[in-house]
Formats: C-alpha cells, sequence, structure tokens
C-alpha cells in the first residue's frame, strides 16, 4: 500500500470514528455517594439516547477493574468494603457502538475507625520540636502557603509526586483520597510528631492498617545522627503493645530503599496489626520524623490510617462460587480451616464454593514474614430477610410519630430462618399514604409522623443482587375530635352525593359500600364520618315466585284458602309503602293480608273468576304477580294444584313430574333462585302420566319450575342437592 492510500484510509478510519462517537456520545456528570457501609449509589447524565451502560469500577489507583452491565440510571453497586477509597467510569452502548468512557468520579472511604487528616479533633496531638526533643511544641504546625515549612501537611492529588524522588513517590497513598506529610525538607536539626488516640471496637474492626512512605537524605553521620522515622503502636503507659507494630528507620544504604543521589525513599508501605485483643480500650500510634542532628540534612514521610474487620465478606449473595478478598499491602496464604498445612493461594483474593466451609487468609508484612495476622470465612450461602416492627407515640394532637425498628438479617438458608451474623447491604423503605404521595427512604430504621388511619408499608432488604421484600398494612389509631357513623341505603348504580361523600354510579354496586371522609375541626384535627352503605337491587323484581299452598274449609264452596309466597331479595319484611301488598280482583270475597308472605282468602261467591296479585315494594321500585282464581265445589285450583307432584324433593340431579290429570300441551320454564329462566321446553302431559327431567351440571341450590297451560300457572320449588 502506498503511503497517499495510507494516509486517505487512516482519514477514513478516523472520521467514521468520529461519526460513531458523535452518535453515542460518553455520559457525563458522573457522581458516587455511599448508601451503606457496603455499597455506592453510582448515577451519570446520558447524553444520547442509550438505555444501556457499562461501569468500570476498582480501588483506587488500581490498573484493574470490576464491569457492570446496567439499564438503571442511578445504579447501586454493592459488597464494597468501607476503607478502600473507589473510582468509577461509564460507557453508553449505543447498538453496536460503545462510547468513550466518561471522567472518573471518586469516592472516599467510609472509614470506620479513626479520620487521620482531622488534625483538630481531641483524639489527635501534634508536636514538633528539635532531634533532641521531637515533642517540645504541643501543637499542629500547618501553613498552606508554606508547604516546606509546615511540619504537619495534607495531601489530597493522586496524582501528585514527590519531586525529591525523580517524581517516583506518589504523595498519596494509591487508592486513597488524602494524605499526611510528617516533616519536610528543611534542614536545621527539626523534628516533628503525630499521636492518635483510638478506642478499640472490635464489633466494627480487629485490624489496624497504616500505609507509610519515607524520604531521608543520608549524610553517612554515625546512626545517631543520621535522619529516621519512628512507627509506634503504645498503649496509655506509651509501652510498645506488640513489636510488629515498631518501626525505627535510620537513614542507611543498607536499608535497601530506592535511592536518588544522596536521598532514600521508600514506597509505600502496609503495616497490619491485630488489635482484636484490646476491645474496649484505647491504643495509640505514633509517629515521628527526625532530621539529621548535625542540621544539615532531612528527614519526612507520608502515611494514611485505617481498619479492617477480622472477618472476609464474601461477594455476592445465594448459593454458587463466591470470592473473598484480604486487605491490600500483603503477601498471602489461603487455607482451609480444616486442613492449615496445606496452602491454597497466595493471591490477594480466592474463590470458593459456598458450601459452608470455613477458610483462613495469613496476611503477612512484606517487611517482616514473622509479622502477620489472619482473617477468617465461611463461605456459607447468605440471602435478605426483611423483617421490621414499630413503635409510635402521639406527635400533637393530630399526628404519630412512628419508630420503624428494621429487624432485616441475613439467612444461611433461602428458605429457612437461620440468622447469621452478616448485616445487609442496604435497605429501601416506601410507605404508601392513601390518597397522599408515596415516602421513600434508606435510612436503616426511620421515623416519620403520620397520620391516623391505615398506612402501606413496603421494606426491600437488598444484599449483592439478591433482595426482599415484606409488606404490611399498620393501622394507627384515630384522633379525629368527631366521629360519626352514617348507614345509609341505595339503589344499585345510583351516585351517591350525602352527608358530604361522592360516590359515583361505578362504586355503588352491590353489597355494602365502606367510605370515610375527614374534615377539619375547630381544634386543628380531622373530624371524620364513616359511611356504611347497603346497595340495594335496582331494577325493581319483576316475578314473585314459590309455592301457592291453599286450605279447604269443611265446606266445600264457602272456605278458607291461604296463599304464600317466598321473601323477595331488597324487599324489606314489612307491608304497605316497603314491603309487600295484596290486591283481590274481580270478586267480592274476604281477603286477610298476614300481612308480609301470606294471605288468607275467604271465598264468599262459587264458580267465581277472580285475579289475587301480590306486589313487592322496594325504594328501587316495585314487581308483582297476578293469580287467576276460580272458586268451585273442589276449591279454588285446588284439583290443578295437588294434580302435580314431583319427586324426589329435595333431589340429586334427576326428577319425576307426576300429573293425575290430562293438562294437555304445555310449556315448562326452569328458574334459578334469582327467577332468571335457563331451561324452557314444551311437552304433553296426559292423565297420570310422568315425564323426567335432569338438572345436569347445574350447581346446588334453589330452583323453581312453572307448568302452564292455557288455562293454568302452577310454580313448584325444587331443592338441588348433588
Amino acid at each position: 500500500m502506498n503511503k497517499k492510500l495510507s494516509f486517505a484510509l487512516t482519514i477514513v478510519i478516523a472520521s467514521a470514528l468520529n461519526a460513531a462517537l458523535a452518535q453515542c456520545p460518553a455520559p457525563t456528570n458522573v457522581t458516587a455517594q455511599w448508601t451503606s457501609s457496603t455499597s455506592v449509589s453510582v448515577s451519570w447524565t446520558e447524553n444520547g439516547s442509550s438505555t444501556l451502560w457499562q461501569i468500570e469500577y476498582g480501588v483506587l489507583g488500581s490498573t484493574s477493574g470490576n464491569y457492570l452491565t446496567t439499564s438503571s440510571n442511578p445504579v447501586t453497586i454493592y459488597n464494597l468494603d468501607s476503607i478502600s477509597n473507589y473510582q468509577f467510569k461509564v460507557r453508553s452502548s449505543c447498538d453496536a457502538t460503545l462510547s468513550s468512557w466518561s471522567n472518573k468520579a471518586s469516592l472516599c472511604s467510609m472509614n470506620n475507625c479513626i479520620d487521620f487528616a482531622d488534625l483538630g479533633s481531641s483524639n489527635v496531638w501534634g508536636y514538633y520540636g528539635t532531634f533532641d526533643n521531637p515533642y517540645l511544641h504541643a501543637q499542629i504546625s500547618y501553613s498552606p502557603a508554606y508547604p516546606e515549612q509546615s511540619h504537619h501537611f495534607f495531601h489530597t492529588n493522586p496524582n501528585e509526586t514527590d519531586p525529591r524522588t525523580n517524581n517516583q513517590l506518589h504523595t498519596v497513598y494509591p487508592g486513597a483520597c488524602k494524605s499526611i506529610r510528617l516533616g519536610n525538607w528543611q534542614t536545621g536539626a527539626e523534628a516533628e510528631a503525630i499521636k492518635y488516640r483510638l478506642v478499640v471496637d472490635t464489633t466494627k474492626f480487629g485490624i489496624l492498617l497504616l500505609n507509610y512512605a519515607a524520604v531521608m537524605q543520608d549524610p553517612n553521620h554515625t546512626p545517631s545522627q543520621q535522619p529516621r522515622f519512628k512507627i509506634e503502636i503504645l498503649n496509655v503507659q506509651d509501652q510498645p503493645l506488640d513489636p510488629c507494630g515498631q518501626r525505627d528507620f535510620i537513614a542507611n544504604s543498607s536499608l535497601g530503599w530506592n535511592t536518588v543521589g544522596q536521598v532514600l525513599w521508600k514506597d509505600w508501605t502496609t503495616v497490619g496489626l491485630d488489635i482484636s485483643q484490646y476491645h474496649g480500650q484505647s491504643i495509640f500510634i505514633r509517629l515521628t520524623t527526625y532530621d539529621c542532628d548535625q542540621g544539615g540534612h532531612y528527614g519526612y514521610a507520608y502515611y494514611t490510617l485505617a481498619c479492617a474487620q477480622k472477618s472476609i465478606k464474601i461477594a455476592g449473595c445465594g448459593t454458587g462460587t463466591k470470592t473473598m478478598t484480604a486487605p491490600n499491602g500483603f503477601n498471602y496464604q489461603w487455607y482451609s480451616t480444616s486442613a492449615p498445612n496445606t496452602i491454597l493461594s497466595t493471591n490477594q483474593s480466592y474463590t470458593v464454593i459456598t458450601d459452608g466451609s470455613s477458610y483462613t487468609c495469613k496476611c503477612i508484612s512484606t517487611e517482616n514474614a514473622n509479622c502477620y495476622f489472619t482473617l477468617e470465612a465461611i463461605a456459607e450461602p447468605r440471602y435478605p430477610k426483611s423483617a421490621f416492627d414499630y413503635t409510635y407515640q402521639l406527635h400533637d394532637g393530630c399526628s404519630y410519630e412512628v419508630n420503624f425498628n428494621n429487624t432485616s438479617y441475613v439467612s444461611s438458608s433461602y428458605t429457612d430462618s437461620v440468622p447469621t451474623n452478616d448485616p445487609n447491604d442496604s435497605y429501601e423503605w416506601t410507605f404508601s399514604h392513601y390518597g397522599d404521595p408515596d415516602t421513600s427512604t434508606v435510612q436503616q430504621s426511620p421515623t416519620l409522623v403520620m397520620a391516623p388511619g391505615m398506612h402501606h408499608v413496603r421494606l426491600v432488604s437488598n444484599l449483592a443482587e439478591c433482595s426482599d421484600t415484606i409488606d404490611r398494612t399498620i393501622i394507627l389509631p384515630m384522633l379525629y375530635a368527631d366521629t360519626a357513623f352514617i348507614y345509609d341505603s341505595i339503589c344499585v348504580g345510583v351516585p351517591y352525593t350525602l352527608h358530604g361523600f361522592n360516590l359515583d354510579s361505578t362504586q355503588t354496586v352491590g353489597g355494602i359500600v365502606y367510605d370515610t371522609i375527614h374534615t377539619a375541626s375547630a381544634l386543628g384535627c380531622d373530624s371524620t364520618s364513616i359511611l356504611s352503605l347497603r346497595i340495594l337491587h335496582a331494577p325493581a323484581p319483576t316475578h314473585l315466585y314459590g309455592d301457592v299452598t291453599m286450605t279447604l274449609a269443611d265446606d266445600m264452596h264457602n272456605g278458607m284458602y291461604i296463599f304464600q309466597i317466598d321473601p323477595v331479595p331488597g324487599v324489606n319484611m314489612v307491608s304497605g309503602e316497603e314491603g309487600y301488598e295484596w290486591i283481590l280482583h274481580d270478586a267480592d270475597w274476604h281477603m286477610y293480608p298476614n300481612p308480609i308472605l301470606q294471605c288468607t282468602l275467604v271465598v264468599s261467591t262459587p264458580h267465581q273468576d277472580a285475579h289475587l296479585e301480590v306486589i313487592a315494594h322496594s325504594q328501587c321500585g316495585a314487581g308483582s304477580l297476578v293469580t287467576r282464581l276460580t272458586a268451585s265445589e273442589f276449591g279454588i285450583n285446588e284439583i290443578v294444584s295437588n294434580s302435580i307432584s314431583i319427586n324426589p324433593n329435595p333431589t340429586t340431579g334427576n326428577i319425576n313430574i307426576h300429573s293425575s290429570m290430562e293438562l294437555g300441551n304445555v310449556r315448562i320454564t326452569v328458574f334459578n333462585a334469582s327467577f332468571n329462566a335457563i331451561d324452557e321446553f314444551e311437552s304433553h302431559i296426559g292423565s297420570d302420566s310422568d315425564l323426567s327431567y335432569s338438572f345436569g351440571n347445574m350447581s346446588d341450590g334453589v330452583y323453581f319450575i312453572c307448568i302452564e297451560n292455557e288455562q293454568n300457572r302452577i310454580f313448584k320449588k325444587i331443592v338441588l342437592m348433588k
């Protein structure tokens, strides 16, 4: 390929790449914040239309990272540790194109034992003085304008390097957000020190981690006159706690440090000390730097302080394989607790199967193999389990202060509640207040001011990629100044707008409807009205049903006849305006309503046709049934009514309809208990004849059979019991 063609191809490729990046711009405004001691929320601004992103994150200063693909913004990253500092960057995925990476967002640790940079703390003492007496002046000597004169100085730029080491030494420990420099590069036989007090709390930490680097000139004086750097871990009597916590470096080429001319410099090194045996006690960390005592050469150091738990958190949740990671800065030996002589790995991280096995990691000093501490880990399955309880107390005259106690835990079983000592990563609460906007919080155990009444509470516990949700409805007692109970009724599908309530037709469809309204009272609280609304049937019934029964008098012409019907749903058991009404048409007989479901007739005119009407009145209307009557020597329709018998009744499904007289061609209709026709057919009934009928797949209950010809209509009630 000639040079012109190669150059042209390069331009084409570059143009295509620029066009792709323009269509898939990089995210901006990446931010990260802790949501718990082990989880971080990362958010960003999407500058295109992407809905899928890739996040790279890891310990600040690390050359390798972890990757996460997500469609959520923001997204929560779990299973971090509170002593490390992290960095995050994001890029967008646009179909087959990836944007360039965003700028990095750094996040300092949630240090769980000591803020070493808070030199104004009551647990920190600063000193400066002379080679012979480093503790002559008990005060901090810090001047941002004159760093070379300050005995105590802050460094916060992770990219800053020390020029006296040919810029090979970073002034901030890789992975940290800040460091303290003790001493300076001025001469004059100066010395300086800082001492920290730490109250050991093994519920939070059991390991002390000190990262340090030192820079000293080597003028080849006698050892007692050389620049030096001392580290001391002391008790309250200023006595050394542990030989592995003591360092005393005297400038000498035999130290094996890096050299730049007359300058010796030690790169960042970690000292780890098991302090769990001092639970509840105060220990002291004292660091001291010296110039040479002749006044012509300097010595100074950088350092950070942190703590770690004495156990290792296993990343992830559930079963499968999990990765355990020890603190930075050591040599490592992993082994099974049951086989301590077999080294499984010498890496900082080790991946295991979560089968309940116990492991130990030996963290060995890179300077002295005799100085080490051990960390324990159990590779058991872990699942989040959500639980809470609550208490409340009166906040003012109208609301409560509710304290939610988060009792969630981590279980080693998915199905059983087997608590472990591990915490969940984070929590999400949502409170629904029925009509008001939802309230959300990520506090572990929040306190809210809540109104009386019902509230829906949802708690989600997160552990790595797993979560568990509990939903509960809590009821806070009413505090209203006045409470009114209203009982009313209305026809189905009719709006209800009385007493301040406003129910539309879709809310009055049946049964009993309950509603509550609140209004402000003179006391400033709510008063309440509680409605119990009974929904009546509508439209009005169009049929009355039931057997009509009659009792003959001894004298077959002038007798007493009793008619009875079954009650109609939605009709009050009274006569008159809302109830049942009996009316006799076309005859001058005596009628005695009972007055509800029964009527007695005394017939005085034989061979007279009449009509007996029964009307059922309800708030939603009225419906009637008229029965034709004929008085004869056999009684009113008696011979017809008694001519039909149905057996068996109750029945399991099949019945026999027997007639002792000829009815001729009839129409037979079957009604259900709501008097809806469900079957209809025609037949012929002769004298002393039988007709079979099957209820088939009909469900158990009450049914009615109506047999009609041109002169008669007979109702029979059937009970189906399969």
